[in-house]
């Protein structure tokens, strides 16, 4: 009787002892988390860069073109006042 009773209380105290190893193991898991979180976060950052940069170069694309607009505008108008002169040369002419 005395042997299982010490046999016992050896058992109890490996218990104890993978009790003590299961809370490392939560302190570890505990880290990954924390890694993992950083990891998101770093994700989540780059994809809101990558997004900031996608959305500044569609600006510079509205820019580019409205550019392209504005001189092809000038060009027009320029002709325009070219064709106006021209026909004004051709009435003075006839005149």
């Amino acid at each position: 009787m005395m042997m299982m009773m010490m046999y016992d209380d050896d058992d109890d105290d490996s218990d104890d002892y993978d009790d003590d190893d299961d809370d490392d193991d939560d302190s570890d898991d505990d880290d990954d988390l924390m890694m993992m979180m950083m990891m998101m976060m770093m994700m989540m950052m780059i994809r809101m860069m990558m997004m900031m940069l996608i959305r500044i170069m569609m600006m510079m694309m509205m820019m580019m073109m409205m550019m392209m607009m504005m001189i092809m505008m000038m060009m027009m108008v320029i002709r325009m006042m070219m064709i106006m002169m021209m026909m004004m040369m051709m009435m003075m002419m006839m005149i």
